[in-house]
């Protein structure tokens, strides 16, 4: 029987198996490849910047390939992006990876940088997403290879004293085999750097000029064939992989050859094509491997009726016998209404936001509070600056409950299978909205602390920049602002008067002998007329932005959203070989657009993707009361049975808020009252309480469930009479009067420790 290709390149050292890959008719398909690496890795040694990353507060973080040859650009933007990579079937790609780019230019560093230089480098990371070629080839390519050649330099430098001798003794030697396959380990300049020749003796400056001479070394001593050469490095350990966990006929499957860690391998040397790969190595595909060049097209369910009635009519059946198929294969009635349109309801507070702006006048009080920011409960000393839930005034009783119907669910990631409460569905409508509310409250926001004061977080000629990052959100939804509406707001201070200084307190006290008297006076900020001009200015380019894209802008972004959940889904299941993820695995991609678009209800996600839930969903929620006023009726009760000072006392109750509403998720996500152990920093909080533990939580569990469990028509507890002047009253609506499980408390799970993968060229040689 033959001996594979892949079998005895397994055998051959870097040179015959480059002339292996010669003598099969190989090496032409890596051509574009090891030129691409090749060159960078000379441009690099040679002392360029060949990549870097800038920030602009618009869209974070972007990476940046300077003087990239036109060829080897086109080559990337081709073969390494993540449409391409998909098309081969590759369907692990990271959403995000840490790029650590900096090293990736260590020669210029070191020579513009000083001996600080690698130092500085190293921080010169970020989270970025996997969205664009060059990403791809920097995560899969670039970076490995460069680590490699400068890996003596980032262990004497960044990763110097983090490592024993023992360590120490196997990386170097592990390094020099593998500089070796470059012949680039007998220079002298290596023997200086490396582990064991009198490092510790040379001076910070001797170091640096040792590191120096190192670099040389590498570019004087490149082989024209360096980027084939690292090109078979960075596949060797894919090929060593697969024959550990090929059967006896030479197949193995892609998940047991291709962990995460050597995921940027298999895309970088192969652009994640398992075929091609195995094709390379001169063996058969295993015959269970699942290999998907592409996902289903995103098919969202339409209107349920409608699909029903054509089904019945298909199938000459009747549409209530259609529905309990769908009922059975789904775990819902898909007749169901979902009750009001969330875009329509969208419209709705935006009409609301909108007329409560155009009208506010000078004199009038904030609107800062008319959008939820989500905090919990009420700020214990605002000054009127903040209205907490001011939309409960200011905004329509019906649209008010039919928000929280809409968004008053919440699918918790840690425990998917029930539909949790949701605290805050005021603010998960206003992140339904996106930047187009962001900006334009933002803007109004700006106009009016400017102009009646007392400060303002930026003025106007800076509120485009302040909000770029909303901006540019909007010009990539094809609804950009008007940038004439820009420049004007950015100018509109000339429209205003001269600052006047606001005083919050003043006094005046007359003399004993009345001859004259004392003013005191302490500043609360500025104020400028002209409010109204510039209020008016904002209002006409708000109401031209939403009558040209406002309608589109939220079906987009539904669409948008769920289309993505959808897609994600369905990547998912091609990464695990065409079997559907598990609930937890497929929540945590779309527990997002769920509980912004279908009010936390994963089972209605499974039925828009026209898939079959794991497990069904059911709707845990226990919570009598509207969110945001059984916190405050809790906030009421903590702050009554608070023992510290009377003004702390607000203070004390917000801080134990989010520990209650933690015992209410782990109670609705469960069917199980969990114990103290589980609420994170309860025990911080306990003292508050009085007593030993037991009876602090004992008094703790009374509080939550009175306020937020037990029937809404029980009354609140009348606080303390040096409290109630500091605590808001409130009449509180009905509500349907839910059983409240109980149940013995759960044991305790320990968090599970992370630990990152090591840098390649490590986990290559054996460190």
């Amino acid at each position: 029987m033959p001996t594979s290709f892949g079998r005895r390149l397994l055998d051959a050292p870097t040179s015959d198996a480059l002339a292996l890959e010669r003598e099969a008719g190989h090496a032409d398909a890596f051509a574009p490849l090891d030129r691409l690496i090749g060159r960078v890795a000379a441009r690099s040694l040679a002392g360029e910047r060949v990549a870097y990353l800038d920030k602009t507060r618009a869209r974070g973080h972007r990476l940046h390939l300077p003087d990239l040859d036109a060829d080897d650009r086109a080559w990337v933007a081709a073969a390494r992006s993540p449409d391409a990579v998909r098309a081969n079937g590759f369907w692990s790609l990271p959403e995000k990876a840490s790029l650590v780019v900096g090293p990736l230019s260590t020669a210029w560093s070191l020579r513009t940088r000083g001996r600080f230089g690698p130092l500085v480098s190293a921080d010169e990371r970020a989270r970025l997403a996997l969205d664009t070629p060059e990403a791809v080839a920097v995560w899969s390519l670039l970076a490995p290879a460069l680590d490699l050649l400068y890996a003596p330099v980032t262990l004497r430098t960044v990763d110097a004293g983090t490592m024993d001798r023992a360590e120490q003794e196997a990386l170097w030697t592990g390094l020099a085999v593998a500089l070796g396959t470059l012949g680039l380990s007998t220079s002298d300049a290596f023997k200086t750097v490396r582990y064991g020749n009198g490092w510790s003796k040379l001076s910070a400056d001797a170091r640096h000029e040792a590191l120096l001479a190192y670099v040389e070394a590498l570019r004087d001593g490149l082989p024209a064939d360096a980027g084939a050469r690292l090109r078979h490095l960075l596949q060797r350990p894919l090929v060593e992989k697969y024959y550990a966990r090929a059967k006896a006929d030479g197949t193995a499957l892609q998940k047991r050859v291709v962990p995460a860690a050597l995921r940027p391998a298999f895309v970088g040397a192969w652009g994640g094509d398992w075929r091609a790969f195995v094709a390379y190595l001169g063996e058969a595909v295993h015959p269970q491997e699942h290999v998907a060049t592409a996902i289903p097209s995103v098919d969202l369910a339409a209107t349920p009726t409608s699909d029903l009635d054509a089904v019945a009519h298909a199938t000459g059946t009747t549409t209530d016998d259609v529905a309990a198929v769908a009922a059975a294969v789904f775990g819902a009635d898909a007749l169901e209404s979902s009750g009001p349109d969330r875009a329509d309801v969208l419209r709705r507070f935006w009409d609301v936001f909108d007329a409560a702006h155009a009208r506010q006048r000078s004199g009038d009080t904030s609107l800062w509070g008319l959008v939820d920011s989500g905090s919990l409960g009420p700020s214990p000393d605002d000054s009127g600056v903040h209205g907490h839930d001011l939309y409960r005034t200011r905004v329509p009783s019906d649209l008010v409950s039919d928000i929280e119907a809409l968004w008053g669910g919440h699918a918790w990631t840690r425990h998917p299978e029930r539909t949790v409460t949701e605290w805050s569905p005021h603010a998960r409508m206003a992140e339904a909205l996106g930047p187009a509310l962001a900006f334009w409250e933002g803007v109004a926001l700006t106009a009016w602390f400017v102009c009646e004061g007392p400060s303002s977080r930026t003025d106007l000629p800076g509120l485009p920049e302040y909000h770029a990052r909303e901006i540019a959100a909007l010009a990539d939804a094809g609804t950009p602002v008007d940038p004439a509406f820009l420049r004007a707001i950015a100018q509109a201070e000339r429209l205003l008067g001269p600052p006047q200084q606001v005083w919050t307190d003043e006094h005046t006290i007359p003399s004993e002998s009345g001859l004259f008297t004392i003013t005191t006076r302490s500043g609360g900020g500025t104020r400028r007329d002209g409010f109204e001009t510039v209020r008016d200015l904002i209002t006409d380019a708000r109401r031209t932005w939403a009558d040209r894209y406002l309608d589109g802008y939220l079906r987009d972004r539904e669409r948008s959203a769920l289309e993505g959940a959808a897609e994600r889904y369905h990547v998912a299941v091609n990464a695990r070989g065409g079997k559907p993820p598990t609930l937890k695995q497929a929540a945590r991609d779309a527990a997002s657009a769920t509980n912004l678009w279908l009010g936390g209800d994963l089972g209605a996600f499974y039925r828009l993707i026209r898939e079959r839930s794991p497990a069904p969903i059911e709707d845990g929620r226990l919570v009598t009361r509207p969110p945001d006023l059984a916190l405050e009726y809790l906030y009421r009760r903590l702050a009554a049975l608070g023992v510290e000072a009377a003004t702390a006392v607000s203070w004390t109750a917000r801080r134990v808020l989010k520990p209650a509403t933690e015992y209410v998720r782990w109670l609705e996500g469960t069917g199980e009252a969990p114990g103290s152990d589980r609420i994170r920093d309860f025990e911080y909080h306990a003292g508050l309480f009085g007593g030993n533990p037991d009876q602090a939580w004992t008094a703790f569990v009374a509080a939550v469930e009175r306020a937020c469990l037990a029937p809404a028509a029980d009354p609140a507890p009348i606080p303390p009479p040096t409290l109630r002047a500091a605590l808001p009253s409130r009449v509180e609506p009905a509500a349907p009067t839910l059983q409240t499980p109980h149940a013995s408390p759960a044991p305790p799970r320990l968090p599970t420790p992370d630990s990152g993968p090591r840098p390649w060229w490590k986990r290559l040689l054996g460190g």
